[in-house]
C-alpha cells in the first residue's frame, strides 16, 4: 500500500511519495491556478455555509472578504483560538487545517491514482506536544491515518542525504530552515554504513534544536507591507491599510513581489485597487526586515556556541561528535523563504563559506517526508531500504527504524508563585527538566503548599524555559491530595520528572512529609 509525506506548512503545503520504478521522490501536481506542487494554505468560508475554498482561490478572494479568509493557521495550531463565526460556527485550528489536508488528500489521489490513506505530515523540530497534537487530529478530520510527525529539519536532512548520499557521509549538517511562519535551526549528523555491496546504511541523528513557532516568511511580508503603505501615504496622502478591500490587495501583492526581490534589485508594487503603485529596493525591504533576520542570527549562534561548548550531558550523549568546532559543521537552507539573498550572506558571514544548496528548498520537507513514509516497516519489520543512483552507481539506502533519530527535548517547568507570601504578585516557571536534558535522565524540583488547611495543590506542568508561565505552553494539570485536615502551609513536596522512551513525561510527584506519592504522566503526540 501506498505511502505518503505532507508538508503542512504556514504558507505552502504539498504531497509527495517515493516512487521506487523511478528511483525519485515525487511531488504531486495540485489543482492550483497553474498547476505546480505549491498548495496554497488560506482557507475561505463562503457566505451561506457552503463547502470552503482552498489554495490560490481562496486567496483571490481576499480582497472581497478579508474577514472571512484564513491565513497562516498554522501559527494557531495548539492554542484555544477559533476563528471568527461563520454562519453561526467558529472552527479550531485543526479543523482549518483540515480542510487543507482534504485538498491534498483529494489531489495526491487524482495525481498519483492511488488512495492517499497512509501519511507521515511534517511539524517544526519546535513544535511542542499540543501543536503536534492537533496537527494529528487534523489529520484524521481529513480521513488520514498519521504513521508519525517527523520534524521538518530531519525530513530536510534526510532528502538531502538521500539525494547526496556520496558526499554526505560523516558530516554534520546545521539546517537552517526557514518557512512561511516558523523557523528552525537543527544540528544533525549523518553517518552511512556499509552492509553489503551496494546496500548503505543511513543513520540520521538530531543532536541539538533551537528555533521560533512564530519567526517566518509572513513577518518579511508584514515589513514589506508597512513600507509599502507608508510611501503610499507619502506620495499619494492615502493609507492602503485602513480599508478592507485595499489592505487585501496590499498583502496579496506584497507578497508576491517580495520572492521576485529575491532576483531584481528593484521592483513595482501596486498598493491597493486605486491605482496606486509603489517603486521598493531590495536594499530597502531588507532594511525594513533586518530585526526578523538579526532573530535568526541569535537561534543560529545558540546553536553553533552549544556545539562548540556543550552541556555535560549532551556532551556524554554525543561522545564522539560533540565538541564541535563551526568549521566542522556545514548548513544546508530549507524552507521558500531562504531564497532570499540576505539570508545567504548571513550565513555566509558567520560561517565563513557558503551553504549547501538544493535546487528547490521548499521541496526538501516533503520530499524528505515522502522517503520517510517509503522507509517506515510494515508491521513486524525493522528495516527497509530505498533505491537511489550515487556517483557509485545504483544503491538501496537502508534507515534502521529504531535508531534512526536522537531527540533532545524541551524544558519542563511547574507554575509555582512569585512569592509565597504575597500571591497577589503572580507565578513563575520553575524549570524542572532542562533544555539540555536526555532521555531517562531524571530531574527534581522541591516545593510546598501556599496556604494554611489546603487538602489539594496543582502541579501545573509547562512546556519552555520562559520565567513567564503566559509565555510557556501549558501541557496539563495533577492534583495531588493529603488526607490530613488543617495542615498549615509549607508541607514539602518533591517533583521527580524525566522523559521516557517515547518522549512522554513521566514522574511522581510526593508528600514528603506522609510519603505518599502521585504518578505524574504525560504523553507527547507524535513521538
Amino acid at each position: 500500500m501506498a505511502r505518503f509525506g505532507i508538508d503542512l506548512g504556514t504558507t505552502y503545503s504539498e504531497i509527495a511519495r517515493y516512487d521506487p520504478d523511478r528511483a525519485l521522490a515525487q511531488v504531486a501536481q495540485l489543482s492550483t491556478s497553474d498547476g505546480d506542487e505549491l498548495l496554497r494554505s488560506v482557507v475561505y468560508y463562503p457566505p451561506g455555509g457552503g463547502d470552503p475554498v482552498v489554495g490560490e482561490t481562496a486567496m483571490n478572494v481576499f480582497a472581497q472578504h478579508p474577514d472571512r479568509v484564513i491565513i497562516g493557521v498554522k501559527w494557531s495550531m495548539g492554542s484555544s483560538w477559533t476563528t471568527p463565526p461563520f454562519d453561526g460556527r467558529r472552527y479550531t485550528a485543526a479543523e482549518v487545517s483540515a480542510q487543507i489536508l482534504r485538498v491534498l488528500k483529494r489531489d495526491g489521489e487524482a495525481c498519483f491514482g492511488d488512495p492517499v490513506n497512509d501519511v507521515i505530515i511534517t511539524v517544526p523540530a519546535y513544535f511542542g506536544p499540543n501543536q503536534r497534537r492537533d496537527t494529528e487530529e487534523a489529520g484524521k478530520m481529513a480521513g488520514l491515518n498519521v504513521i508519525r510527525l517527523l520534524e521538518e529539519p530531519s525530513a530536510a536532512a534526510l532528502a538531502y542525504a538521500i539525494d547526496k548520499i556520496d558526499q554526505i557521509a560523516g558530516r554534520n549538517i546545521l539546517v537552517y530552515d526557514l518557512g512561511g511562519g516558523t523557523f528552525d535551526v537543527t544540528l544533525i549528523r549523518c553517518e552511512r554504513e556499509e552492509y553489503a555491496p551496494g546496500k548503505v546504511g543511513l543513520k540520521i541523528h538530531n543532536i541539538y534544536k533551537s528555533g521560533d513557532n512564530h519567526l517566518g516568511g509572513l513577518l518579511w511580508d508584514s515589513k514589506l507591507q508597512e513600507f509599502v503603505a507608508e510611501r503610499c501615504q507619502e506620495q499619494f496622502q492615502y493609507n492602503p491599510k485602513l480599508d478592507h478591500a485595499d489592505n487585501a490587495t496590499l498583502i496579496e501583492q506584497c507578497e508576491k513581489r517580495k520572492r521576485a526581490l529575491s532576483t531584481l534589485e528593484e521592483v513595482t508594487i501596486s498598493a491597493d485597487m486605486r491605482g496606486h503603485t509603489v517603486q521598493v529596493t531590495r536594499t530597502e525591504f531588507e532594511d525594513r526586515a533586518a530585526v526578523h533576520l538579526e532573530l535568526t542570527r541569535v537561534k543560529l549562534e545558540e546553536v553553533l556556541q552549544m556545539a562548540e561548548n556543550p552541556p555535560e550531558a549532551l556532551k556524554q550523549q554525543f561522545k564522539d561528535i560533540l565538541p564541535l568546532s563551526r568549521d566542522k559543521i556545514e548548513v544546508l537552507l530549507c524552507g521558500g523563504a531562504t531564497k532570499m539573498p540576505a539570508v545567504v550572506r548571513l550565513v555566509t558571514e558567520m560561517m565563513g563559506r557558503p551553504p549547501l544548496k538544493h535546487d528547490n528548498p521548499e521541496l526538501l520537507v516533503v520530499k524528505g517526508a515522502a522517503y520517510a513514509a517509503y522507509l517506515s516497516p510494515q508491521m513486524g519489520e525493522d528495516k527497509t531500504s530505498i533505491r537511489t543512483y550515487g556517483e557509485g552507481g545504483p544503491q538501496d539506502i537502508i534507515m534502521d527504524q529504531k535508531k534512526d533519530i536522537i531527540y533532545v527535548l524541551r524544558p519542563i517547568g511547574v507554575k509555582v508563585l512569585k512569592d509565597p507570601d504575597h500571591p497577589e504578585l503572580g507565578s513563575r516557571n520553575d524549570v524542572v527538566i532542562p533544555g539540555d536534558a536526555t532521555v531517562g535522565a531524571i530531574h527534581e524540583g522541591h516545593y510546598a503548599a501556599a496556604y494554611d488547611g489546603v487538602m489539594k495543590v496543582s502541579i501545573e506542568l509547562l512546556e519552555g524555559d520562559d520565567p513567564d508561565p503566559a509565555k510557556c505552553t501549558a501541557l496539563d494539570t495533577f492534583v495531588m491530595e493529603t488526607d490530613i485536615p488543617g495542615r498549615p502551609k509549607g508541607w514539602a513536596i518533591a517533583v521527580r520528572l524525566n522523559y521516557d522512551d517515547s518522549g512522554n513525561i513521566v514522574g511522581e510527584a510526593t508528600d514528603v512529609e506522609m510519603k505518599t506519592k502521585m504518578k505524574i504522566s504525560y504523553q507527547r503526540q507524535g513521538r
